[in-house]
């Protein structure tokens, strides 16, 4: 089927399987093949933190004729129990389905695929008892999912470790001029902390995508699937409920300090009752005065 693609397109495969193998993306491996460059194999480490550790999963992906127009089909060749894999290894993501674009890399799809492990979507799930554990009973689904990781992907761990002893990660040598790509996110389900990045930075054509957050995914209900929350406050920003102290016509709060001076002024009726009967004292004294020096004048003449 290479022979079907055209000449650039597989230019574009070939170079892309090069940046990947001399540096590769964190807990992935891509197997070189040469002799066949519409079938991509690579190795998967489970993330950590997830029902999916310590498993080293094989995964296929298969580029039609049609590749990039339409996207490749993901399979998994190490069975797993996950809802978004059927029984016989395909893969469902939005990245090979209605999200697919042309400029989209192998790359990429390697690492949807791996956040794929860490972040199931049980509302596109293929294996629908996986889907209904995750949205149900998740310590059930977990068991479960650990029970497949510990028969079926544990074999793999010494192939996986060969590729890295022979293309290391990229984090443990000088950082070279290849595409640079890693993974950053930050999820939370049901007390696992799982911190991994998203973050992809390649030349040519790959996709070029940076993105940094912080998520808090709350856990799996059959109402809410998942839900994202984010708090944010700065300078200027007063939450609902809270009082605004700052004066409406000067943000820097002049206002008010002018408002707290004069009303400070008003809670001190003493003092201010003290300071009028000095000053009309003074004056009667001025008037007396003025009005003997007057007596005096008359009478002198």
């Amino acid at each position: 089927m290479a022979s079907e693609l055209g000449p650039n397109v597989l230019k574009r495969i070939a170079k892309e399987i090069v940046a990947l193998q001399q540096g590769p993306l964190e807990d992935i491996q891509i197997l070189s093949n040469y002799h066949d460059l519409t079938t991509i194999q690579a190795w998967i480490r489970g993330p950590d933190d997830t029902p999916y550790e310590n498993g080293y999963f094989k995964i296929r992906l298969t580029l039609n004729q049609d590749f990039p127009a339409q996207p490749p089909t993901g399979h998994f060749l190490t069975k797993i129990f996950h809802p978004n894999v059927s029984a016989s290894g395909d893969i469902c993501v939005n990245t090979l389905k209605k999200d697919w674009k042309p400029t989209v890399g192998i790359a990429h799809i390697l690492l949807t695929i791996k956040c794929l492990l860490i972040v199931p979507n049980p509302e596109s799930a293929l294996n629908e008892e996986a889907g209904k554990l995750l949205l149900e009973e998740y310590d059930d689904y977990a068991k479960r999912a650990r029970l497949y990781t510990k028969i079926h992907a544990t074999s793999g761990k010494s192939d996986y470790e060969k590729l890295c002893q022979q293309y290391p990660h990229k984090h443990n040598k000088e950082a070279s001029s290849s595409p640079k790509l890693t993974t950053t996110s930050t999820t939370q389900r049901l007390g696992h902390h799982v911190h991994t990045t998203t973050t992809a930075d390649a030349t040519d054509h790959s996709l070029t995508e940076k993105q940094s957050q912080t998520p808090v995914v709350t856990p799996y209900t059959s109402t809410n699937v998942l839900t994202t929350s984010v708090v944010s406050n700065s300078v200027g920003i007063t939450p609902a409920g809270s009082p605004n102290t700052n004066d409406s016509s000067n943000g820097n709060g002049v206002g008010e300090m002018k408002r707290s001076a004069s009303t400070a002024a008003l809670d001190r009726p003493d003092e201010n009752d003290s300071l009028n009967n000095k000053k009309k004292k003074t004056a009667l004294t001025a008037q007396t005065q003025a009005k003997d020096k007057r007596k005096k004048s008359l009478r002198r003449l």
